[in-house]
């Protein structure tokens, strides 16, 4: 980052580097999600282990299956899902996942619009839902000791503070 010459950097997950000062903006939750169009025409799963029974797209690069993490009063079961679309660009999930092509699995933010606007329908909301090790997942900003931070360094990570503040739950 210094040796970049970057006065900041956004990283998802937990900061590495000790060295920098991190400031947590939020934990990422995830939502199993499908359109309205693909439950009924495919019913709703009830039960992480009825998603075997449907076409699931996975957030991969080059894959036709993923292991989704299921947690519910202390008990957790990982699901290996399948289906025939995999990506691993976010607005080509959110698109297929709106045009009824299956089950998907992302990010609050990502899916947040969708949601209110009902394009897309939460499903399995008595669990907490995530991918294969990002369970704990979380962005941060990332900068130099406070000394170094520059002027407008500080008014964007503070400007950035009160939109995720605003997002609110879902």
């Amino acid at each position: 980052m210094i040796d970049n010459n970057l006065d900041l950097v956004i990283r998802l997950n937990d900061p590495k580097d000790s060295s920098l000062i991190a400031i947590k903006l939020s934990n990422i939750d995830f939502y199993v999600c499908a359109s309205p169009e693909y439950l009924s025409k495919s019913g709703e799963p009830q039960t992480p282990e009825e998603l075997a029974m449907h076409n699931c797209l996975i957030y991969s690069p080059r894959s036709d299956q993923s292991e989704w993490r299921f947690l519910k009063n202390q008990t957790e079961k990982n699901i290996l899902v399948k289906g025939n679309f995999s990506t691993e660009n976010t607005s080509g999930l959110i698109n297929a996942t709106k045009q009824g092509l299956g089950i998907s699995l992302m990010s609050s933010w990502t899916v947040l619009d969708s949601l209110h606007s009902g394009q897309l329908k939460i499903i399995l909301s008595d669990y907490k839902a995530s991918p294969r090790g990002m369970d704990k997942s979380a962005v941060y900003i990332l900068y130099p000791h406070r000394k170094h931070l520059d002027k407008k360094a500080r008014v964007f990570i503070d400007f950035i503070k009160e939109k995720v503040n605003s997002l609110g739950d879902i």
